[in-house]
Protein backbone atom coordinates (compact mmCIF):
# COMPACT_ATOMS: atom_id res chain seq x y z
CA UNK A 1 0.00 0.00 0.00
CA UNK A 2 1.21 3.51 0.16
CA UNK A 3 3.04 3.00 3.72
CA UNK A 4 4.88 0.50 2.24
CA UNK A 5 8.09 1.95 0.51
CA UNK A 6 10.05 5.16 1.64
CA UNK A 7 12.41 5.76 -1.57
CA UNK A 8 11.82 5.66 -4.69
CA UNK A 9 12.78 2.54 -6.90
CA UNK A 10 12.60 0.56 -3.52
CA UNK A 11 13.36 -2.50 -4.47
CA UNK A 12 11.91 -6.26 -2.81
CA UNK A 13 14.49 -8.98 -4.60
CA UNK A 14 14.07 -12.72 -4.41
CA UNK A 15 16.92 -15.13 -4.11
CA UNK A 16 16.00 -18.53 -3.71
CA UNK A 17 15.03 -20.69 -7.02
CA UNK A 18 11.01 -20.89 -5.79
CA UNK A 19 9.11 -18.77 -3.88
CA UNK A 20 5.68 -19.05 -2.64
CA UNK A 21 2.56 -16.67 -2.25
CA UNK A 22 -0.86 -16.46 -1.71
CA UNK A 23 -2.20 -13.39 -3.53
CA UNK A 24 0.80 -11.12 -4.65
CA UNK A 25 -1.28 -7.29 -4.34
CA UNK A 26 1.03 -4.13 -5.29
CA UNK A 27 -2.09 -1.50 -5.17
CA UNK A 28 -1.30 1.91 -4.55
CA UNK A 29 2.10 1.28 -3.98
CA UNK A 30 3.95 4.44 -4.05
CA UNK A 31 7.45 5.72 -5.45
CA UNK A 32 7.68 3.19 -8.24
CA UNK A 33 8.75 -0.06 -6.34
CA UNK A 34 10.50 -2.83 -8.26
CA UNK A 35 10.07 -6.52 -7.54
CA UNK A 36 12.84 -8.95 -8.93
CA UNK A 37 13.01 -12.24 -8.86
CA UNK A 38 15.00 -13.69 -12.16
CA UNK A 39 16.12 -16.68 -11.34
CA UNK A 40 12.75 -17.78 -9.25
CA UNK A 41 9.79 -19.90 -10.00
CA UNK A 42 6.75 -17.40 -8.54
CA UNK A 43 4.17 -19.82 -7.72
CA UNK A 44 1.08 -17.61 -6.45
CA UNK A 45 -2.11 -19.93 -5.24
CA UNK A 46 -4.48 -16.84 -5.18
CA UNK A 47 -4.40 -13.16 -7.55
CA UNK A 48 -1.65 -10.82 -9.09
CA UNK A 49 -2.38 -6.55 -9.18
CA UNK A 50 0.34 -4.90 -9.91
CA UNK A 51 0.86 -1.14 -9.59
CA UNK A 52 1.29 1.48 -12.15
CA UNK A 53 4.89 2.54 -12.35
CA UNK A 54 6.80 -0.10 -10.48
CA UNK A 55 9.13 -2.58 -11.94
CA UNK A 56 7.93 -6.45 -12.33
CA UNK A 57 10.89 -8.71 -13.34
CA UNK A 58 10.37 -11.92 -12.74
CA UNK A 59 11.11 -15.24 -15.41
CA UNK A 60 8.27 -17.64 -14.31
CA UNK A 61 5.25 -17.02 -12.91
CA UNK A 62 3.10 -20.60 -12.18
CA UNK A 63 -0.73 -19.69 -10.71
CA UNK A 64 -2.05 -22.35 -8.80
CA UNK A 65 -5.08 -21.10 -7.42
CA UNK A 66 -7.73 -24.46 -7.16
CA UNK A 67 -10.54 -21.77 -6.87
CA UNK A 68 -12.20 -19.47 -9.41
CA UNK A 69 -12.66 -15.79 -8.88
CA UNK A 70 -8.63 -15.04 -8.81
CA UNK A 71 -7.41 -11.66 -11.16
CA UNK A 72 -4.48 -10.80 -13.25
CA UNK A 73 -4.31 -6.75 -12.87
CA UNK A 74 -1.05 -5.61 -14.66
CA UNK A 75 -1.73 -2.04 -14.78
CA UNK A 76 -0.01 -1.24 -17.91
CA UNK A 77 3.15 -3.25 -17.21
CA UNK A 78 5.09 -4.13 -20.10
CA UNK A 79 6.48 -8.07 -19.74
CA UNK A 80 9.42 -9.19 -20.90
CA UNK A 81 10.05 -12.91 -21.81
CA UNK A 82 7.85 -13.99 -18.06
CA UNK A 83 6.30 -17.26 -18.54
CA UNK A 84 2.57 -17.27 -17.22
CA UNK A 85 1.81 -20.89 -16.18
CA UNK A 86 -1.67 -21.69 -15.38
CA UNK A 87 -1.57 -24.81 -13.98
CA UNK A 88 -4.25 -25.05 -10.87
CA UNK A 89 -6.86 -27.61 -10.88
CA UNK A 90 -10.00 -26.00 -11.02
CA UNK A 91 -8.74 -22.32 -10.96
CA UNK A 92 -10.22 -19.66 -12.62
CA UNK A 93 -8.02 -16.12 -13.43
CA UNK A 94 -9.90 -13.43 -15.16
CA UNK A 95 -7.60 -10.50 -16.56
CA UNK A 96 -8.55 -6.80 -15.32
CA UNK A 97 -6.83 -5.37 -18.12
CA UNK A 98 -4.28 -5.70 -21.02
CA UNK A 99 -1.76 -8.01 -21.04
CA UNK A 100 1.28 -6.01 -23.12
CA UNK A 101 4.69 -7.55 -23.60
CA UNK A 102 6.71 -10.64 -24.44
CA UNK A 103 5.41 -13.33 -22.15
CA UNK A 104 4.42 -16.98 -22.97
CA UNK A 105 1.18 -17.91 -21.73
CA UNK A 106 0.90 -21.72 -21.09
CA UNK A 107 -3.10 -22.94 -19.73
CA UNK A 108 -2.67 -26.20 -18.90
CA UNK A 109 -5.51 -26.52 -15.85
CA UNK A 110 -8.77 -24.55 -14.88
CA UNK A 111 -10.15 -21.58 -16.84
CA UNK A 112 -8.19 -18.52 -17.83
CA UNK A 113 -10.80 -15.38 -19.12
CA UNK A 114 -9.09 -13.06 -21.06
CA UNK A 115 -12.31 -10.52 -20.11
CA UNK A 116 -12.37 -9.32 -23.77
CA UNK A 117 -8.64 -7.32 -22.97
CA UNK A 118 -5.97 -7.17 -25.04
CA UNK A 119 -3.19 -9.84 -25.18
CA UNK A 120 0.60 -8.88 -26.75
CA UNK A 121 2.00 -11.84 -25.83
CA UNK A 122 5.27 -14.11 -27.85
CA UNK A 123 3.46 -17.13 -27.99
CA UNK A 124 0.04 -18.76 -25.87
CA UNK A 125 -0.38 -22.47 -25.72
CA UNK A 126 -3.98 -24.07 -24.57
CA UNK A 127 -4.53 -27.56 -23.89
CA UNK A 128 -3.67 -30.32 -21.75
CA UNK A 129 -5.28 -33.68 -20.20
CA UNK A 130 -7.09 -31.79 -18.30
CA UNK A 131 -9.34 -30.29 -20.82
CA UNK A 132 -8.75 -26.54 -19.49
CA UNK A 133 -11.03 -23.46 -20.56
CA UNK A 134 -10.08 -20.87 -22.48
CA UNK A 135 -12.52 -17.20 -22.73
CA UNK A 136 -11.55 -14.91 -25.36
CA UNK A 137 -14.53 -13.12 -25.95
CA UNK A 138 -13.50 -10.03 -27.97
CA UNK A 139 -9.86 -10.04 -27.41
CA UNK A 140 -7.49 -9.22 -29.56
CA UNK A 141 -3.68 -11.32 -29.03
CA UNK A 142 -0.85 -10.24 -31.02
CA UNK A 143 0.90 -13.03 -30.63
CA UNK A 144 4.78 -12.69 -32.33
CA UNK A 145 6.10 -16.29 -32.01
CA UNK A 146 2.76 -18.67 -32.08
CA UNK A 147 -0.86 -19.32 -30.96
CA UNK A 148 -0.84 -22.98 -30.05
CA UNK A 149 -4.68 -24.20 -29.60
CA UNK A 150 -4.86 -28.10 -28.71
CA UNK A 151 -7.43 -30.18 -30.31
CA UNK A 152 -11.37 -30.29 -29.26
CA UNK A 153 -10.18 -33.55 -26.82
CA UNK A 154 -8.00 -31.09 -24.58
CA UNK A 155 -9.47 -27.64 -24.72
CA UNK A 156 -12.44 -25.99 -24.13
CA UNK A 157 -12.18 -22.84 -26.16
CA UNK A 158 -14.90 -19.77 -26.93
CA UNK A 159 -12.89 -17.95 -29.68
CA UNK A 160 -15.72 -16.90 -32.09
CA UNK A 161 -15.77 -13.13 -31.48
CA UNK A 162 -11.75 -12.95 -31.11
CA UNK A 163 -9.31 -11.63 -33.09
CA UNK A 164 -6.04 -13.30 -33.17
CA UNK A 165 -3.08 -12.16 -35.30
CA UNK A 166 0.80 -13.90 -35.58
CA UNK A 167 3.59 -11.51 -36.65
CA UNK A 168 7.08 -12.60 -36.35
CA UNK A 169 10.09 -11.81 -37.64
CA UNK A 170 11.74 -15.07 -37.21
CA UNK A 171 10.35 -18.16 -39.36
CA UNK A 172 9.98 -21.27 -37.95
CA UNK A 173 6.97 -20.68 -35.59
CA UNK A 174 3.82 -23.04 -35.87
CA UNK A 175 0.36 -22.12 -35.48
CA UNK A 176 -2.25 -25.35 -34.62
CA UNK A 177 -6.05 -24.29 -34.76
CA UNK A 178 -8.20 -26.90 -33.29
CA UNK A 179 -10.98 -28.65 -34.48
CA UNK A 180 -14.45 -28.25 -34.14
CA UNK A 181 -14.18 -24.67 -33.05
CA UNK A 182 -14.97 -21.00 -33.99
CA UNK A 183 -12.86 -18.52 -34.92
CA UNK A 184 -13.57 -14.60 -35.87
CA UNK A 185 -10.37 -13.39 -37.18
CA UNK A 186 -7.10 -14.76 -38.04
CA UNK A 187 -3.85 -12.95 -39.34
CA UNK A 188 -1.12 -14.65 -40.17
CA UNK A 189 1.70 -11.98 -41.11
CA UNK A 190 5.43 -13.18 -40.62
CA UNK A 191 6.74 -10.21 -43.12
CA UNK A 192 8.13 -10.15 -46.74
CA UNK A 193 11.51 -12.22 -46.20
CA UNK A 194 9.85 -15.12 -43.76
CA UNK A 195 7.64 -18.17 -44.22
CA UNK A 196 4.87 -18.62 -42.03
CA UNK A 197 4.73 -22.80 -40.72
CA UNK A 198 1.45 -23.80 -39.89
CA UNK A 199 1.14 -27.42 -38.82
CA UNK A 200 -1.63 -29.41 -38.28
CA UNK A 201 -3.87 -26.24 -39.15
CA UNK A 202 -7.36 -28.57 -39.21
CA UNK A 203 -10.17 -25.74 -40.79
CA UNK A 204 -12.13 -28.76 -42.09
CA UNK A 205 -14.56 -28.52 -39.20
CA UNK A 206 -13.98 -24.97 -38.02
CA UNK A 207 -15.70 -22.09 -38.30
CA UNK A 208 -13.34 -18.92 -39.18
CA UNK A 209 -15.21 -15.37 -40.61
CA UNK A 210 -12.29 -13.93 -42.01
CA UNK A 211 -8.68 -15.66 -42.54
CA UNK A 212 -5.55 -13.90 -43.59
CA UNK A 213 -2.19 -14.67 -45.11
CA UNK A 214 -0.56 -11.67 -45.73
CA UNK A 215 2.80 -13.52 -45.64
CA UNK A 216 4.30 -16.74 -47.54
CA UNK A 217 3.16 -19.91 -45.88
CA UNK A 218 4.08 -23.91 -45.42
CA UNK A 219 1.77 -26.47 -44.47
CA UNK A 220 2.69 -29.99 -42.60
CA UNK A 221 0.66 -32.62 -41.22
CA UNK A 222 -3.35 -32.58 -41.54
CA UNK A 223 -4.13 -28.94 -42.91
CA UNK A 224 -7.98 -28.85 -44.24
CA UNK A 225 -9.84 -25.69 -45.37
CA UNK A 226 -13.54 -25.82 -47.01
CA UNK A 227 -15.19 -22.92 -48.14
CA UNK A 228 -19.15 -22.66 -46.85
Amino acid sequence: DGNSFSSVNDTVTITMPVAYCKTMDWTGALLSPRFISTNCVLNIYGSLKLEAGMLFKTSEISFESTSPGEVITSKGYYYNGTNFRFNGIGGGWTFTDSLKGGANIYLTNGTLNTNSQYIGCNSLFAGSSSMPTLLLGTTTIDCIFGFNANSSTELTLNAAASTIRCTSFSSGANQHYNDVESYHNININYGSINNAICEDFNGDNNSINNLQFTSTASFYGDSNFNKN
